[in-house]
């Protein structure tokens, strides 16, 4: 498994089988290989989670002539409440292999329609829902964010029976502001560990979580909560703005902790 963190709060992992992209919007990305299946998730709308050029991306090419037919594959409303996917036929299109894009529902679907090529696939999820795809090897989960949009829990099983599990936060965290009143933060408090409920002793070999420093005083108790419920074999920061110090301080803070992974520079890869 590999995991590249790309920039702020996007990370791009790498399976034997598949590419799982998680809210980018800056950052350089590699050329994706054929053979591999590219997932590509946005957590919502806000323009540091979500970039339009997600929907320019290729992965790869097909061998052959290249006449292959396709299908864009959308998920109705009704089809979201049965956990299905319709197929619905296209012409004939490029060789270009198919790219699922799992999108927050606060994202405009009809716009998100008018980007994505023909040959892909546009699911659109709202928070507290369980999606299916690829034929069952791919399952998402989502959480409410306390912010905007969802989060999202992946599993993915390759051939071989080899599973994986993911975490990624998008805006879910403990958005308790020094300059807001004790009312809304008991309140944010409250929504937070409501959704840290959901993932009570849960595992995942990947967890991606905010550490905002603007946050101040209160900036660690978002991660905290999430170390304290669910087990993640390995843990990354996020959402920190390029302010790298705060995971050496956050760190020095809870030595206690051992599988955070303390970034240092955006495009980098981690190999484990």
């Amino acid at each position: 498994m590999k995991i590249t963190y790309l920039g702020h709060s996007g990370f791009l992992v790498e399976t034997k089988e598949h590419y799982l992209l998680f809210d980018y919007y800056t950052g350089k990305l590699p050329a994706f290989l054929p053979e591999k299946k590219l997932t590509v998730f946005v957590s919502h709308s806000h323009q540091d989670h979500y970039n339009k050029e997600i929907f320019a991306l290729q992965c790869g090419a097909d061998e052959g002539n290249g006449q292959e037919k396709h299908a864009m594959q959308i998920v109705t409303e009704k089809m979201q409440e049965d956990h299905a996917v319709q197929e619905v036929p296209e012409k004939k299109l490029s060789e270009r292999r198919r790219i699922v894009y799992v999108l927050s529902k606060d994202i405009r679907r009809k716009q998100a329609e008018e980007l994505v090529r023909k040959e892909n696939t546009l699911l659109s999820v709202k928070a507290h829902e369980k999606y299916t795809l690829y034929e069952g090897q791919m399952t998402v989960e989502t959480l409410r964010s306390t912010d905007l949009g969802v989060a999202y829990i992946v599993t993915v099983t390759e051939d071989g029976g080899k599973s994986y599990r993911f975490y990624h936060a998008g805006d879910l965290n403990l958005w308790k502001w020094e300059g807001e009143s004790k009312a809304y933060n008991n309140n944010m408090e409250a929504n937070y560990r409501r959704e840290m409920e959901r993932l009570k002793g849960q595992y995942f070999d990947a967890a991606f979580v905010p550490l905002d420093p603007r946050l101040e005083g209160t900036a660690f108790g978002g991660l905290d909560l999430f170390l304290e419920t669910a087990k993640a074999e390995i843990a990354f920061p996020m959402h920190f703005w390029k302010k790298f110090g705060i995971i050496r301080e956050y760190l020095r803070a809870r030595p206690q902790v051992k599988n955070l992974v303390e970034l240092k520079e955006e495009g980098r890869t981690y190999e484990f």
